[in-house]
């Protein structure tokens, strides 16, 4: 049985799917080049943080992180789009808040490490975007997967796109879409140095609102 990421390059092919806990590890960890676009990234970084360090710490693999600001003013928007936030935009600013704890603790531990790679600010790009997001997921080397949200406050499994980089039809349209997007929102995001998610204040009290 082959995995998902050598499926995905057989056909193109749309599936309802969860999101962190479903995440193709393999792939995550493989590519040279990953874009990963999530709203918040708090599950995904919390449940894979070990590989996400080792992914980090491989100087041969660079890395772009992007997600929602944790002072974007469009919290409620995205609040919004969860069942679980719907009318609690502080769950959500807690959950941006939480995934750059998580990913400046990896960034701090790599730093202190003797053999931490002092590059790694040059080679993973963490930015905070100012947009409510449609779609979250991963643009590879050859693979996009583009997970959709619906219009409705919603939260369970996700409509599931995947496109190849050298695609016919729509499979090269997902794939170009995905990365033209990510592109656009992280030219704009490094206008404004404030949007350096590793540069990021941290509130001194922050409690995590899931755990409360």
């Amino acid at each position: 049985m082959g995995s998902a990421t050598e499926e995905m390059k057989q056909q193109n092919f749309v599936v309802a799917c969860g999101w962190s806990e479903n995440a193709d590890l393999t792939f995550l960890s493989d590519q040279k080049h990953l874009i990963i676009f999530v709203k918040d990234g708090y599950s995904l970084f919390k449940a894979n943080a070990e590989l996400l360090t080792n992914r980090l710490a491989n100087i041969s693999k660079k890395t772009t992180i992007i997600i929602a600001h944790p002072d974007s003013p469009y919290m409620d928007a995205i609040a919004n789009m969860d069942d679980n936030k719907k009318g609690k935009p502080e769950s959500q600013r807690s959950d941006s808040l939480q995934a750059v704890r998580l990913l400046q603790e990896i960034q701090q531990k790599l730093a202190s490490d003797d053999q931490g790679d002092i590059s790694l600010l040059n080679r993973v790009t963490f930015m905070g975007h100012h947009n409510v997001p449609t779609w979250t997921g991963f643009v590879g080397d050859d693979i996009a997967r583009v997970n959709l949200y619906p219009t409705r406050p919603y939260r369970g499994s996700l409509l599931c796109l995947t496109g190849q980089k050298n695609g016919k039809q729509d499979s090269g349209m997902v794939y170009k879409g995905a990365l033209t997007d990510c592109d656009e929102i992280l030219a704009e995001a490094k206008k404004d140095p404030r949007n350096n998610l590793w540069n990021y204040q941290l509130p001194s009290t922050m409690p995590d609102l899931r755990q409360g």
